[in-house]
């Protein structure tokens, strides 16, 4: 099938309207609001018992990268994608003779350290220069530094180079599997968990597509996130999960959806042990009614931003008692120990922001705590650890284009996201294990040493 007709196929069917609404939760409603006098009052965070503020790492603390790296993307992992290929995918064709492409697991680990090496350097193919197939160019570059290091042991030719790179991507499809392995090696999440997305440039055909003018990249493919901030200050993705257009999956994602997904993955965590102090944090984007809701069936603590429209009701029990910038005002439901909270920035580019919580307990006001505003000045403290995570990510992905020659770069580009991410997560745990030596090695340094481990682990193994 060519390209063009493969993707007028795929426009008609994203003309079939028959999708799948799931049904919105209500919130329980919330009558007995009262106001609080900010000269007197201020909020405080519920603490259940002893709480443990930043997230557990049950790894070794001689724990090298390799090893990180393979607790991620195991032989099981590496199967299920593998198995997910059809003959078809794997079928060579060559004149009249005709091979079935195989590939054992320590061929693919082989790959993927000259892979790992290729992100290191960095060398995103640009115009004018001279090569005209500088995918090829650079495969073959860093194939032959590890066949002159490791002449016994014959490095993938070139063909399978290529075609690996085509075809064997980590997607959607294998995102919870990998999700999971990142949540594994932590015994606690901590105390603070925050959600947000990533809208990551792709312009390929593609029903998932969105654009979002707001966002750094504008349009691209849209990637919900859940991360935890490590002792060591840096940022580490839980869970991962694309958004699907409603077109291709016959069923709605509404905002409440991944919400939904993050209340899952915290409550099936804190089972071992639980956690009662883990909060949610995350932007107006997700909090709606129907997500209050969920987080309320959950019996979860959040913290969200609000789009004042969205709650009318509230905003005008607030709104008129906030005068100037600079000031702030409350009202407090008891019972549920919720706080909705207006706050006039003093930063113009900020300005009015609302927020909402259930969090805390209503306090006295202590001299200290005169220039805190609560609720708020917590969320804007923690809320960035998701910014953090994805501008770390920037330029620190494979360098060259998916697709092309009739194939969609859709799956390559999952893929593009999900193992930059795969990294970036082995890099920062090594990190909060303490070995002085990672801490002060850069990107780059960090990849040729996981890809020289992972190639000499491919070998001797």
């Amino acid at each position: 099938m060519s390209g063009g007709k493969a993707a007028s196929k795929l426009l008609v069917d994203l003309n079939d309207s028959r999708v799948r609404r799931l049904k919105e939760p209500k919130p329980v409603g919330i009558e007995d609001w009262e106001d609080v006098d900010t000269s007197q009052n201020s909020y405080m965070v519920i603490e259940n018992g002893q709480v443990q503020v930043t997230p557990v790492v049950n790894l070794p603390r001689d724990s090298r990268l390799v090893d990180i790296f393979l607790l991620f993307f195991t032989q099981e992992l590496s199967d299920a994608i593998w198995g997910s290929l059809t003959l078809e995918q794997r079928t060579r064709k060559n004149g009249a003779k005709t091979t079935i492409i195989h590939m054992t697991y320590k061929t693919i680990l082989k790959i993927l350290a000259i892979h790992i090496r290729m992100i290191g350097a960095g060398e995103t193919p640009k115009e004018g220069r001279s090569e005209t197939r500088p995918l090829r160019a650079s495969l073959i570059k860093h194939r032959k530094y590890f066949s002159e290091i490791f002449e016994n042991n014959e490095a993938p030719g070139i063909f399978y180079l290529e075609w690996f790179t085509s075809h064997f991507h980590i997607t959607t499809n294998f995102f919870e599997q990998l999700s999971r392995k990142f949540q594994s090696v932590l015994d606690d999440l901590g105390q603070i968990i925050v959600g947000d997305e990533k809208l990551l440039y792709f312009t390929g055909a593609s029903g998932d597509v969105r654009e979002v003018k707001s966002k750094p990249d504008r349009i691209g493919l849209w990637f919900y996130e859940l991360m935890v901030n490590l002792k060591c200050e840096k940022p580490y993705l839980l869970h991962i999960k694309l958004f699907r257009s409603e077109k291709l999956t016959k069923e709605s994602m509404p905002v409440w959806h991944p919400v939904s997904d993050w209340c899952n993955v915290i409550n099936r965590h804190n089972e071992k042990p639980k956690n009662p102090n883990s909060i949610l944090i995350f932007d107006s984007y997700y909090m709606t009614k129907a997500s209050q809701a969920v987080i309320d069936k959950a019996n979860l603590m959040f913290i969200g931003a609000c789009k004042s429209s969205n709650w009318n009701d509230l905003t005008a029990k607030v709104e008129p008692r906030v005068l100037n910038s600079g000031e702030w005002a409350g009202i407090y439901a008891p019972a549920k120990h919720t706080v909705y909270l207006h706050r006039w920035d003093k930063d113009e580019l900020i300005g009015k922001k609302y927020v909402l919580s259930n969090a805390f307990k209503k306090v006295r006001k202590h001299r200290s705590a005169s220039k805190l505003v609560p609720v708020y000045d917590l969320y804007n403290l923690c809320f960035n650890a998701c910014d953090i995570f994805n501008r770390k990510l920037h330029d620190k992905l494979w360098p060259h284009r998916y697709g092309g020659n009739c194939r969609f770069g859709e799956s390559g580009h999952q893929h593009k996201f999900a193992f930059g991410v795969l990294l970036q997560n082995v890099f920062y745990l090594a990190e909060e294990l303490g070995d002085p030596r990672i801490v002060n090695m850069n990107f780059e340094e960090k990849c040729y040493e996981l890809a020289f481990d992972l190639y000499r682990y491919s070998v001797v193994n």
